[in-house]
């Protein structure tokens, strides 16, 4: 249950630092997408509402530019922790003897 919490920790975090910043979605897609160098966007509203609730797991550069915005650092921490929680182990090499 360890990797459940340090996901629902993230989702939380975001959902509390972009209030703490007293943005809506739509002011936080802005300002997200503002910091991009890409010509797509990197984030919508529909896609913060799913990293702030969950399922949904933004990529590190989307990370990166929400905790510009929202003045929250700790966010890349935070993601990067899911990351290492959420890998799976590589199953242990089998000979090739068959049974």
């Amino acid at each position: 249950m360890k990797k459940m919490s340090v996901i629902n920790n993230f989702h939380g975090a975001c959902r509390d630092a972009r209030e703490k910043a007293g943005l809506t979605l739509l002011q936080a897609e802005m300002r997200i997408n503002m910091l991009t160098t890409k010509d797509k966007l990197i984030c919508t509203e529909r896609s913060l509402v799913r990293w702030e609730q969950g399922p949904g797991m933004p990529k590190v550069e989307a990370v990166k530019a929400m905790s510009i915005v929202y003045r929250q650092p700790e966010l890349v921490n935070l993601r990067i922790n899911a990351i290492e929680f959420g890998q799976r182990k590589k199953p242990a090499r089998q000979s090739g003897l068959m049974n």
